[in-house]
């Protein structure tokens, strides 16, 4: 998938989050990892927006620290791909 598609969907769920419209959010978030698992945006996005209606608040936080782990000590995105895979089960 072209890496452009990716970037459309994480916009478009940029666009819904600063309306308020979470849900929509979400969702676009989660087409671009089903589409490209190593995107970072959308996986920080899309446990942003789930942290900000406070669904599955715990797995969010988890998620941001997998992220902020991955960018200090340059962890392969092939584990981080891993913890998408189970996120979007």
């Amino acid at each position: 998938m072209p890496a452009s598609v990716c970037v459309a969907l994480v916009n478009k769920g940029n666009v819904m989050y600063n309306r308020g419209d979470f849900e929509k959010a979400r969702e676009f978030y989660r087409e671009a990892l089903q589409n490209d698992s190593s995107c970072v945006e959308a996986l920080y996005n899309f446990g942003t927006v789930i942290l900000s209606v406070c669904h599955h608040g715990r797995l969010s936080l988890d998620i941001n620290y997998k992220l902020i782990c991955m960018q200090s000590t340059k962890l392969s995105l092939f584990k981080l791909k891993r913890h998408v895979a189970v996120l979007l089960t």
